[in-house]
């Protein structure tokens, strides 16, 4: 790709990002996200990095989620606490995809600690109308309830903490599903040094549970590649080679999430974990630089079928078809399913023994 094309990608965010944070109107924001898919296409067609592209659909969404809570501060009146509006999963790990719905909470602070009543009516009716709007624009409410306007994610921070105490102290699997969705959060709105505390409770209590991280590194070996047979897939997810390409990602995300969770690491972006493995000496380069490759071609062919689906009228999924791949791609996807093979080896056995 060329520098103009980039520096096209960078002006195209910028503008809409710009446009979303100066509408006067929660309609205005709406109608500015209902264009990102159309720009989305645009840039995938173009041949952009996928992960410029998911980058792309987070900062709008970053945009808007933080004019949706001004505005409702504006109708509402003035917060009686602070507050911080988190992004949650992929979102908090600003991999948006097209077919992503809203995972977010609010993070509140009150002088004893203790839960508000007043905050917790104020806040919840903020992210009654931040949600709401989200949904509006293209970002739909997310399925299992991961959200600010559920009231159990909208909490004063030492009842954040004692979430994530309780998620690392049992380690079940609906707690491990739970830690690995609200681990990725990220500020999008409010002050960040409440985020960053809770960051520290988090890691000081994975440092204290040893026996957490070998629980949590299940969870990167779920995903089992497709059977091949002479160089070609033979086997994806069902009988009619059908591929979800979500579940395939699942184990490179929850590889860099495991590896930055056990060596203290604060990013929380897939790629920026892996850089930061190989600055840490944890992950060599070319391991590093396989994943990554492994993680763009998973995202390439999300974002196209995504894409593709939205053109023809469909709503957009995470399955591929691997009838349809080019025989090139399906040398490409092969390289990948041995790396993701390869980085489940090495969590096999780092973490669990072998």
């Amino acid at each position: 790709m060329s520098d103009a094309a980039g520096f096209g990608q960078v002006t195209i965010r910028a503008r809409l990002t710009r446009e979303i944070g100066e509408a006067a109107t929660a309609e205005e924001v709406i109608r500015s996200c209902r264009r990102v898919p159309e720009v989305a296409r645009a840039l995938i067609i173009s041949g952009a990095h996928p992960e410029r592209v998911a980058s792309m659909l987070s900062a709008v969404c970053d945009a808007a989620t933080q004019r949706f809570v001004e505005l409702a501060q504006e109708e509402l009146g003035p917060a009686p606490v602070p507050f911080t509006f988190i992004a949650l999963g992929s979102h908090g790990r600003q991999e948006l995809t097209l077919a992503s719905d809203q995972d977010n909470a609010i993070v509140y602070v009150t002088p004893d600690g203790r839960e508000d009543q007043k905050a917790a009516t104020y806040l919840g009716e903020l992210a009654r109308r931040v949600c709401g709007r989200l949904d509006q624009a293209g970002y739909p409410y997310c399925t299992g309830d991961i959200m600010a306007q559920n009231p159990r994610w909208c909490q004063p921070i030492e009842t954040w903490q004692s979430y994530f105490s309780e998620w690392v102290r049992l380690a079940e699997p609906r707690q491990l599903l739970e830690f690995s969705i609200f681990f990725d959060f990220r500020t999008v709105w409010g002050e960040d040094e409440p985020i960053q505390r809770l960051r520290e409770h988090v890691h000081a209590a994975v440092g204290q549970t040893p026996a957490f991280l070998p629980h949590f590194a299940q969870n990167s070996l779920l995903f089992k590649p497709p059977l091949r047979l002479f160089g070609r897939i033979v086997g994806g997810v069902d009988h009619a080679r059908q591929l979800d390409l979500k579940d395939a990602l699942m184990p490179i995300v929850n590889f860099a999430r495991l590896y930055a969770l056990s060596h203290g690491l604060r990013q929380t972006h897939t790629l920026e974990r892996l850089s930061s493995l190989v600055e840490e000496r944890v992950l060599p380069a070319q391991s590093r630089d396989e994943t990554a490759a492994a993680y763009s071609l998973l995202m390439r062919l999300r974002l196209r079928r995504q894409s593709d689906a939205q053109q023809a009228g469909r709503d957009p999924d995470n399955t591929i078809s691997t009838r349809g791949l080019r025989h090139s791609e399906e040398a490409q996807l092969n390289q990948a399913f041995a790396q993701i093979e390869a980085i489940q080896k090495r969590i096999s056995q780092e973490f669990l023994g072998g």
